[in-house]
Order: C-alpha cells, then sequence, then structure tokens
C-alpha cells in the first residue's frame, strides 16, 4: 500500500488558484501543490503569506513526506485537502501545525498513531472507504471539535479519542462493530453518544472522564459493559436502552463499571429512537 508519511523531501512548485473564507469569514489563501513539493513549500511558508492556507494537494507518482515541515515551522498553520489519491496510508504524527485534513478517497484505514499530538487539529473529514480507525490515532488532538467519520468504519482502536477535550460531538456509523477500551477517554466535553447495534461490548474505561456526557443511547444487543466504562461522567442523567429492562438486567456489568454516576441516573427502557 502506498503511503503518506510526513517526514522530510526535496521538492519544487506550486500555483495559487483562488482564495478560501473560513468560519469566521476570513479569507484564506488557497493554493494547489504536487505531492513532491509539499515539503519545500510549507518549510519555505513566507512572513506575508496568510496564516492557514488552505492546501489542495495533487497526488503525483512520487512518495510525498511531509512531517518535519508541519512540526518544525512555528510560523504558520495549515489545511490540507487530497485529490487523486488511491490506496495511501495517512500519516501525520505530531504535526502540531496542522488544523484541518480531509483524508483521500481510497484510504481504507486511519493507521495507529496517524494523528497523534496534532495539537492544533481543529476539523476532519473523512471519505467513506476508510472502514477502521487505529489505537492512538487521534490522541490528544487538543483542539479537535469537528469530525466526520467515514459511514463504513467497523472498528474504532484503543485510545483512538483519548485526550480530545473540545469534541462535544461524534456520530458512530451504523456499521461499527469493535470500540476498543479507551476509545473516548478524557472526552471531556463530549455530551451525547450512541452506541450503534452492532457494537456488543463497552470496553473499560472507553468514556472515562466524560465530564459533561448527558445523554447515552444503547443498544438491545448489548452484551457486557466493562470496568471503569464510564468513570467520572457526572451529567450523565438518562440512559435510553433499546431493550427491555429484562434485557437489561441480564447484561454482564463488571463491577465498577457506573463508578461516580449521578446519584439520579434514569434507565429508560425501549427506547429505539
Amino acid at each position: 500500500m502506498k503511503k503518506l508519511l510526513f517526514g522530510l523531501c526535496l521538492i519544487c512548485a506550486l500555483f495559487v488558484v483562488a482564495c478560501d473564507v473560513d468560519a469566521s469569514g476570513k479569507r484564506r489563501q488557497k493554493v494547489v501543490v504536487k505531492s513532491p513539493d509539499l515539503n519545500d513549500y510549507l518549510v519555505n511558508l513566507e512572513e506575508n503569506t496568510p496564516d492557514d492556507p488552505y492546501v489542495i494537494v495533487v497526488s503525483e507518482p512520487e512518495k510525498m513526506e511531509v512531517h518535519d515541515a508541519l512540526y518544525n515551522n512555528p510560523r504558520k498553520y495549515v489545511s490540507l485537502s487530497f485529490v487523486d489519491y488511491e490506496n495511501y496510508e495517512v500519516y501525520f504524527n505530531q504535526c502540531r501545525n496542522l488544523t484541518s485534513i480531509g483524508i483521500p478517497e481510497g484510504t481504507t484505514e486511519i493507521v495507529d498513531g496517524a494523528f497523534y499530538g496534532c495539537v492544533n487539529l481543529k476539523k476532519v473529514r473523512m471519505t467513506d472507504s476508510v472502514c477502521s480507525i487505529g489505537k492512538s490515532a487521534f490522541l490528544y488532538c487538543m483542539a479537535l471539535y469537528d469530525i466526520k467519520l467515514s459511514k463504513n468504519i467497523q472498528s474504532i482502536g484503543k485510545s483512538a479519542f483519548y485526550e480530545c477535550p473540545n469534541l462535544e460531538e461524534i456520530i458512530l456509523p451504523e456499521k461499527l462493530t469493535y470500540i476498543d477500551e479507551q476509545a473516548f477517554n478524557w472526552c471531556s466535553k463530549l455530551k451525547e453518544i450512541e452506541i450503534p447495534s452492532g457494537v456488543t461490548e463497552i470496553k473499560s474505561q472507553t468514556f472515562y472522564w466524560c465530564l459533561l456526557l448527558k445523554k447515552l443511547k444503547l443498544p438491545a444487543t448489548l452484551v457486557e459493559i466493562n470496568e471503569d466504562a464510564f468513570f467520572n461522567c457526572p451529567s450523565l442523567l438518562e440512559i435510553y436502552y433499546a431493550g427491555s429492562e429484562e434485557q437489561w438486567n441480564d447484561i454482564i456489568k463488571v463491577d465498577g463499571w457506573d463508578k461516580s454516576f449521578h446519584l439520579n441516573l434514569v434507565i429508560k427502557y425501549n427506547c429505539t429512537k
């Protein structure tokens, strides 16, 4: 499988296409860069280049490696989107100047540690070719608040979104069948979550320290909830369970699964919507 590795490389050309407008209405420079030229472009951003340019990366046969440019340049932030890519791995470990990313079509996996330590990454968009998210994929993405998952994701790895404290909402796709432990640990602003029917187990510390989690929807297919799955979720007042009270009582609940729940927690049964 071809890879988008982010390290060092030698390169040459780019051209300005238009201007883009960010959420605040500020105009951003939009440029198109051939993939072998991206590292050179990022390293040599001039002082007068607008902050957070929106860069469209066009595939070429040469291998693209761009890690150090986004790690070492303290002056500039950049948003990246990719076109004409197929069967690539995406890997941006500790690119702390990266602010947004569009995962290219053909990418089937967000590999382990892909965006680990991208502390200024705010926005992620995935194409529906992505089927899995590896362990620690978005670990310590402290600024991440807006992410749209592929509808075809089947598994989310251990600590995938560990300590993403600004993530308020994430919609889990219906095809999801596996969420590993600590997946959303310390997502302290996460307010609501719905577990798809394909998921049969809530692993240990999956929603550990989700301080603002208020609403939880669980499927009738759930078989087991493990220790500290919802440790210190003091805002959680209601659990909406799709099955009956009898089915709820049959779920294996490891001691401590509900540690530090709100005293007035209510389980609502037969909630299918």
